[in-house]
């Protein structure tokens, strides 16, 4: 029969494999559900960049199409920028439907420009172009030159944020002409997450490199990153599951504990071989007091032990030191059983 040890120790190993192969289950289930989203994500790319490229004759994006987001690969974190633009992904709580209208629904963030003696106008992942501006709808921002008065475009927008390490841009390119005549404009957007300001977003205009480039600070709640729901449950389904295991293995082995010495009280024969407790197991001395003792010196014999007769060779007594060794035990003896009569 196997001792209570090796059982304990198959139970937990039984539990720990239960618990290693659960685990290893949801990180399969979760990596498969990022391979998922990141698929998607590819395609809703892939659909923004086909309704970009024939905006004039399709307009703006469906609302239910995901675009202007990005997911971190590692943490598994999604960050949703469409609630800047013009067609956000999922409809916000109390927004009603859009008018038929295009310019209607158009977002337009008026920024400041204090270097260059102008204001812009910006839209994030969409056009903020009216159907009356003498621009481009593909057009990401624009500013109003203060010599001509004429609308210069600083970049066509994308679709496509980029996360490099713990930064959230957007890049705008191809807009027009800068001053040198031979680059085009293109604007940076580079996203802060804020919690704390009242407004869906504050942007600032930071400067510019030879009227050529343009740089914005972009502070929002909705470049927070946030959890996946799916991904939520996958990991509360994982802690529940390792919590049922512990609970199972420990009810298990308090059951099988209480069977084993239910059996072990009942069974005759351990009544007969163990009818008295093992008094010699408790009054013996410790294992490591004897170790101790036959490391720095020989056992010396109890004051109620038994008399030890020297008879080997190692201790090198003589015949008369065995005769009077025989004698003292048969006096004991001779002792023992006058006691016993007079009793």
């Amino acid at each position: 029969m196997i001792s209570f040890a090796p059982r304990r120790l198959i139970i937990f190993l039984l539990g720990l494999a239960a618990v290693l192969s659960l685990a290893s289950w949801g990180h399969r289930r979760h990596a498969h559900s990022m391979s998922m989203l990141a698929d998607n994500a590819t395609n809703t790319n892939d659909t923004a960049e086909k309704i970009h490229s024939k905006a004039d004759e399709t307009g703006p994006p469906a609302h239910n199409e995901l675009f202007c987001a990005v997911m971190n690969p590692i943490t598994g974190n999604y960050i949703d920028l469409s609630q800047l633009s013009t067609t956000p992904n999922q409809p916000r709580k109390g927004e009603k439907a859009r008018k038929e209208r295009k310019d209607a629904g158009k977002t337009r963030w008026l920024v400041k420009g204090q270097e260059l003696n102008t204001n812009f106008t910006l839209g994030i992942c969409s056009s903020p172009v009216l159907e009356e501006d003498p621009l481009s709808n593909l057009t990401g921002g624009y500013y109003v030159d203060p010599v001509d008065k004429h609308l210069v475009s600083i970049g066509e927008f994308t679709t496509t944020p980029q996360l490099v390490g713990k930064r959230l841009t957007l890049k705008y390119e191809g807009g027009d002409k800068c001053p040198n005549g031979v680059d085009k404009r293109a604007t940076l957007l580079n996203f802060v997450c804020d919690k704390e300001i009242s407004t869906k977003a504050q942007i600032s205009f930071i400067g510019s490199m030879n009227n050529c480039s343009y740089f914005f600070e972009v502070h929002s709640i909705h470049a927070c990153p946030t959890s996946h729901k799916s991904n939520d449950v996958n990991v509360l389904g994982i802690f529940f599951g390792i919590f049922m295991v512990f609970f199972l293995v420990e009810w298990g082995r308090r059951w099988f504990y209480n069977k084993m010495r239910a059996s072990m009280a009942l069974s005759p024969q351990l009544v007969e071989e163990q009818p008295r407790p093992h008094w010699d197991s408790i009054e013996s001395q410790s294992h490591w007091k004897t170790m101790l003792k036959r490391l720095f010196g020989r056992d010396q014999g109890s004051r109620h032990g038994a008399i030890k007769l020297h008879t080997s060779a190692q201790y090198g007594r003589s015949t008369e030191s065995l005769v009077r060794d025989i004698e003292a035990q048969n006096q004991l003896m001779d002792n023992l059983e006058v006691t016993s009569v007079d009793t």
